[in-house]
């Protein structure tokens, strides 16, 4: 977003500058300078009218002549949120819930004219210590959040002494969610079917036992693991020396990053195939493919490439790629349709996705970075980005490139188990849990679960099952 012009540099002293502003210029507003082909921006604290010369310092020097663009205007902003939050977008919901012993629990829903149900894949059992209230189902159901509905009314039949746990209230609540959200969202798209024969011959699979994959962005994680107990063991190319200083006796694959210069991707290629124990590569995009498609070494899709469907399935399967990660973007049912597809399928199962890489070290603006430089040898590579609603998010710097990670960790409940019925491998980002994960992966039961999902919510605060619940498209 480059903004509108909106003045321009007359003089230029070492780092103040005289402009000319065509427009008024609000406290809070950014402002977007130019230097010797790259870019700079400010956030102005003051006042500026237009047709007068004002004098501003800058962080860093800019050209004489050069064009100022507006790439933040504050009183749109203050605009559109006074829109927003006067507009009045909520459908009522009214809920029927019945939570009977010996039965699977059910809830209906209707808003408008729209109606739905959902009954949860397990039976209530009897509470051995703490049955659960009416008041802890209404509660969390009434967390609808960014959804289109604001909770109405609610009638509870619950039986006494029953148990359920929050987690499958929170099930309830999020699969008539869903099922009523799609049922709208058909009714006002008017959605017309389009046959299709594409698919009508799906493959049996022949991945007979899926594996655990552990990729290791940290290299402390990986010296405090129990590597035994993993299939295949992926690290950075920087932690190779120090994997193979270990002794191990183990093969190591090697995550590649989502852009590299071609000579970068040279260099990584010579050292990558000299050594021995490396036997895969893991690629975010096509290039990385083709600098290495006829070298004896596994080549594995990751998420750089955004496998959502299954035409991209079978595109990298054709490709002759060992293995293929899908997108973490896709719900349970997009998952079941792709299974159907005899590939070699990794499904992130754990750990906090990326949710942005990009050249730009949101630090270098608190350091006053010229340019990169200095990157290989900055302390300030792994900190955090805390938003305007207190949720930290980690920031790892890798020499000349940076990685946001999302705040809060995918963690799988009994989902795991349709992990292995559709055979997927499971792909775990580890941390100092990745222990703890694996097992629970190995042999789910809700015990290893629970422990496991409070130590989480105790460090991040909360957990996440990603998008299997919601996706972010319909089917």
């Amino acid at each position: 977003n480059r903004g509108v012009e909106i003045g321009k540099v007359i003089l230029v002293d070492k780092n103040f500058v005289t402009v000319n502003f065509y427009e008024d210029i609000f406290p809070g507003d950014g402002l977007e300078f130019k230097n010797g082909g790259k870019t700079f921006g400010i956030r102005t604290d003051k006042f500026y009218d237009n047709n007068k010369s004002h004098i501003i310092k800058l962080p860093k020097t800019c050209e004489k002549d050069s064009n100022i663009n507006r790439s933040f205007s504050i009183k749109w902003q203050e605009n559109v949120d006074s829109k927003l939050s006067s507009y009045e977008y909520k459908i009522p919901l009214d809920l029927k819930v019945e939570v009977k012993l010996e039965e699977r629990p059910k809830i209906c829903g209707k808003a408008r004219d729209f109606k739905s149900y959902f009954v949860l894949d397990e039976v209530v059992e009897e509470a051995q210590k703490s049955p659960i209230t009416s008041e802890k189902i209404e509660e969390n159901l009434s967390k609808l959040g960014d959804t289109i509905f604001e909770l109405r009314d609610i009638k509870i039949n619950l039986d006494q002494n029953a148990f359920m746990r929050i987690s499958s209230v929170n099930e309830l609540r999020r699969g008539l969610v869903e099922k009523l959200e799609k049922e709208i969202l058909d009714e006002n798209l008017k959605r017309r079917e389009i046959p299709s024969t594409k698919f009508d011959n799906a493959k049996e699979s022949t991945i007979e036992n899926p594996k655990i994959k552990v990729f290791f962005n940290k290299f402390e994680d990986l010296e405090n693991a129990n590597l035994n107990e993993i299939d295949e063991i992926i690290i950075r190319l920087k932690d190779l020396k120090k994997f193979k200083e270990l002794n191990l006796n183990r093969n190591v694959s090697i995550y590649l990053d989502k852009f590299y210069s071609y000579v970068e991707l040279e260099n990584i290629k010579e050292e990558i195939l000299k050594n021995k124990i490396v036997d895969g590569i893991w690629i975010n995009n096509l290039s990385e493919y083709e600098i290495f498609k006829d070298e004896k070494i596994n080549i594995n899709a990751d998420i750089g490439l955004n496998i959502f469907n299954r035409d991209s399935v079978r595109f990298f399967d054709d490709l002759g790629l060992t293995s293929i990660t899908l997108s973490p973007e896709l719900n349970a049912a997009q998952l079941r349709e792709i299974a159907r597809e005899n590939a070699n399928i990794n499904l992130i199962s754990y750990g906090r996705v990326p949710v942005m890489t990009m050249k730009h070290c949101p630090f270098s603006i608190v350091k006053g970075c010229v340019d990169e430089s200095n990157c290989p040898n900055c302390r300030f590579k792994n900190y955090y980005l805390r938003d305007v609603k207190d949720v930290d998010f980690e920031v790892l710097r890798h020499n000349t490139f940076t990685e946001i990670f999302n705040s809060y960790p995918i963690l799988l409940d009994k989902y795991t188990n349709e992990v292995k019925s559709n055979k997927f491998n499971f792909l775990i980002l580890a941390d100092e849990y990745v222990d703890d994960v694996v097992m629970l992966y190995k042999n789910f039961d809700y015990e290893k679960y629970d422990l496991l999902r409070d130590k989480l919510i105790n460090k991040y605060k909360e957990v996440t099952k990603g998008h299997i619940n919601r996706g972010i498209i319909s089917d």
